[in-house]
């Protein structure tokens, strides 16, 4: 006979028995599901990967190649020439580590007040040089602000790349239109990809096409970082994936119309600058501009040398030092003589941004130029807030030479 007792017990372990088996069940499928993505996103990374090996040897090829060929000519012309191809491969393959960065991490670039206007200008002067002639590419500036907080390298990137896959979407004798107008959300909405749209005022940028539109599942994964209609040898994949990266790092929105045979629509909301009155400014117009005496801190010594030849060329005396205790001492005892520092944000044992701080314990005046490898840095945005400069590297000699003007202004 079983007791009241025994009865309980024996239901409370089939009870605990039956949500083992629940559990064990939920474990497994989430293991399964955990696994499956896990072998899709190394699937992704492989394909990923290969690209960029791809575009980066290409690229390293036509730099090994140019500089092999100014070792074998006396040619002054053709070295400059081989020169400028250098310049131009270099900055094309430093653009591609800045589009990895940008979509594998959700870190904010280095922006700043950018004239919106004039980025869309330079690129559709651009494009109708270079697109094939039957192509019709239309262009109207209709917004009435102009100004929103960004990187204009990042925002030309990006509508070189919409361009360029408008292009390749139409064909010969299609036509593109590039236009802008002001919008103001008033309600939150649904975009096509799932985001909503925040209240607020934005400029528009719509970039449309007449050619083949989109499948469904094209639709769908546009914006993934691996996935591509196109040959692996036209390049990573990375075009629609960097236009999604560089939208939300400029905290704008984007929103896609396109059906198969009926054309693309892209619009980018972008929200309008305001500027504020209270941002720290720069104090060099306050300060009497001093001798041609610079000094210029790099851990790097094979980048600081060339950092000092090209601010050299620029006309100033450059004091350089690869160790920020140094650079300290140094300037306690020539800070009078020094017109502004050159500082390199990451360092061992001390980043530009410490060092600043340092230097401006003896010099309340000290004026402070920051460069930076990687503008992901979070103390990047805080730095542009607080009105100084900062140069992304590689620069070349015309934008140093332009971010040092500016400092004057």
């Amino acid at each position: 006979m079983v007791t009241k007792g025994e009865k309980f017990v024996n239901v409370k372990s089939i009870s605990n028995s039956d949500e083992k088996g629940e559990i064990d069940c939920t474990m497994i499928s989430k293991q399964i599901i955990n696994a499956e993505k896990q072998r899709e996103k190394m699937a992704a990374l492989g394909q990923l990967a290969g690209g960029i090996a791809h575009d980066f040897n290409n690229q390293l090829m036509s730099i090994i190649g140019n500089a092999t060929l100014i070792q074998k000519t006396d040619d002054i012309n053709k070295i400059k020439e081989y020169a400028d191809r250098i310049i131009h491969i270099s900055q094309s393959t430093a653009n591609l580590t800045k589009k990895i960065l940008l979509f594998s991490k959700n870190e904010s670039s280095v922006n700043e007040p950018i004239d919106l206007k004039g980025v869309l200008d330079n690129t559709y002067t651009m494009v109708s040089s270079i697109f094939d002639k039957s192509i019709n590419v239309k262009y109207n500036y209709n917004a009435s602000n102009k100004m929103i907080v960004g990187n204009e390298t990042q925002i030309d990137n990006l509508l070189i790349n919409l361009l360029i896959n408008s292009r390749d979407a139409v064909g010969t004798g299609g036509i593109i239109t590039i236009g802008t107008e002001d919008v103001e959300v008033i309600n939150e909405k649904v975009l096509s990809h799932g985001e909503i749209i925040k209240k607020g005022e934005y400029i528009k940028i719509v970039v449309q096409d007449n050619g083949a539109g989109m499948k469904e599942e094209t639709f769908d994964k546009m914006f993934e970082p691996y996935f591509s209609t196109k040959n692996k040898s036209k390049g990573t994949g990375l075009g629609l994936s960097v236009v999604f990266g560089t939208v939300k790092s400029h905290s704008g929105f984007i929103n896609v119309i396109s059906k198969l045979y009926n054309g693309t629509i892209i619009e980018i909301y972008l929200p309008v600058h305001k500027p504020k009155n209270d941002l720290i400014k720069i104090h060099a117009n306050q300060t009497q501009i001093k001798g041609n005496l610079i000094m210029l801190v790099d851990d790097d010594i094979n980048v600081l040398d060339i950092e000092a030849e090209l601010l050299e060329d620029l006309g100033y005396e450059v004091k350089k030092f690869d160790n920020s205790l140094k650079a300290i001492e140094f300037y306690e005892k020539e800070y009078e003589k020094i017109n502004f520092v050159v500082l390199d944000l990451l360092m061992p044992i001390m980043g530009g941004k410490e060092l600043h701080e340092k230097l401006k314990k003896i010099n309340k005046e000290v004026i402070p130029i920051f460069i930076t490898g990687y503008s992901g840095q979070a103390e990047c945005e805080e730095i542009i807030n607080s009105g100084y400069t900062i140069v992304e590297k590689p620069f070349t000699f015309d934008e140093l030479s332009t971010k040092i003007a500016k400092i004057y202004k």
